[in-house]
């Protein structure tokens, strides 16, 4: 069935997000059948490149992308043919604070609304391995995808050096990040990091905001998502990270994040926390290649609104692992099984520190102990002990006797 864009699609394409509305917005096109020209962009008359339908488009518009490829048109990872993006590799200056890196295919500064027509399975955005992020955000109150209208970014390359692109790489909020999948990208699958990287644990940009990011999906990538603020909060939902090589999702800096209802799987490594204060709810973290989750030193742990709880932690080579972190981590309600499959049977490793992980399901009605049941202790063996360990062994009764329903 053809997609008809109707007035009830504008509606459904309006959002609202910290204050700004995008409402009976007008419609920018692009199509792999349009030609570049300052007054490309109607319906009849479409843009063959996303840069151009931003360049024409005025603030608040909606920009309606069709199926087909985009980026770099012919393979040849140059971006000089006709109606490819066009790149940009400069210090952009925004209309306040410092300047910002650009390194990118696609380059979003305006408040804008990117939808595809047919879907990420269907509308690619291809960096041809190129040093460049695929897209890059650096305007305020920007939405890119929705749910059956979200973007493939991938073949983001490196510059030699090791610096890899993203697929997505976002310096500003608020900003929405909805139903895209990136896949094959050097660097990260998506990096959120509204406000920019810490500068002495403050943001190092004045465009910091929230941003949420939901529906997402980010396949064999460098890393999967890395979820950075010291400013705003950064909320992700509903999304998955699997077979990434490094780390399938990164939670950074002192930002309320929450991470919830997603999938994490077949990683190098699961999910890294050096921040908080942080919601981890509702997640499947499984299978993957060294650790579930891996904690280390920040005081943010010690916060009465950090939450580990309602999620399977399932057959990883090591569950939890602490190091080093300023406060007792508090883990609470979750199934954690069948981890310890590189030989260790560990379910919590720890170093030096401690953590509160009572009524957990380990495996087994009897608790932490043999297999079947993960047991808590040290590597490369975990057997009830942590040698020379001020913190002692976390607590663990009481203990759920039967798998604790997450969803």
């Amino acid at each position: 069935m053809r997609l008809t864009i109707n007035s009830r699609l504008i509606v459904s394409l309006s959002f609202l997000v910290s204050g700004y509305a995008f409402a009976a917005s007008p419609l920018v096109y692009v199509a792999n059948n349009g030609i570049d020209a300052p007054s490309c962009g109607a319906r009849a008359k479409p843009c063959r490149s996303i840069t151009q339908a931003m360049a024409d488009a005025a603030n608040g518009s909606i920009i309606v992308v069709g199926p087909g490829r985009y980026g770099d048109l012919n393979g040849d990872g140059k971006f000089d043919a006709p109606g490819e993006e066009r790149p940009q590799s400069r210090e952009y200056q925004p209309a306040s604070g410092p300047p910002v890196d650009l390194n990118c295919v696609v380059c979003i500064f305006k408040p804008l609304q990117l939808v595809s027509s047919y879907g990420a399975e269907a509308t690619i955005i291809d960096a041809g391995n190129a040093p460049y992020d695929a897209v890059q955000i650096v305007g305020k109150n920007v939405t890119f995808g929705d749910v059956g209208r979200g973007f493939t970014l991938m073949h983001s390359g490196t510059d030699g050096n090791g610096n890899g692109g993203d697929g997505l790489a976002l310096l500003a909020g608020p900003a929405r990040i909805k139903g895209n999948v990136a896949t094959a990208n050097h660097g990260c699958g998506f990096n959120l990091v509204p406000g920019g990287e810490s500068f002495y644990g403050h943001p190092s940009n004045t465009l910091g905001g929230d941003v949420t990011a939901s529906n997402d999906s980010s396949i064999a990538n460098g890393c999967g998502f890395r979820l950075v603020s010291y400013s705003a909060d950064v909320h992700l939902s509903d999304s998955t990270a699997v077979a990434n090589t490094g780390i399938g999702m990164s939670v950074e800096g002192t930002g309320a994040h929450v991470v919830t209802t997603s999938k994490i799987s077949g990683n190098g490594f699961g999910m890294t926390v050096n921040g908080g204060p942080f919601q981890i709810t509702h997640n499947i973290v499984a299978a993957n290649n060294t650790f579930a989750l891996s904690f280390s030193d920040r005081l943010e742990l010690d916060n009465v609104t950090t939450t580990l709880s309602l999620n399977d932690i399932v057959g990883n080579a090591v569950g939890l692992t602490l190091d080093q972190s300023t406060a007792f981590l508090k883990v609470s309600k979750n199934n954690i099984y069948g981890n310890g499959t590189d030989g260790s049977n560990c379910g919590i490793t720890v170093y030096h520190t401690g953590a509160d992980a009572r009524n957990n399901y380990w495996g087994a009605a009897t608790g932490p102990g043999p297999d079947p049941a993960d047991q808590v202790g040290q590597e490369p063996l975990c057997n009830g002990t942590i040698p020379n360990n001020d913190a002692g062994l976390p607590l663990t009764v009481p203990f759920s006797r039967d798998p604790i329903q997450i969803n």
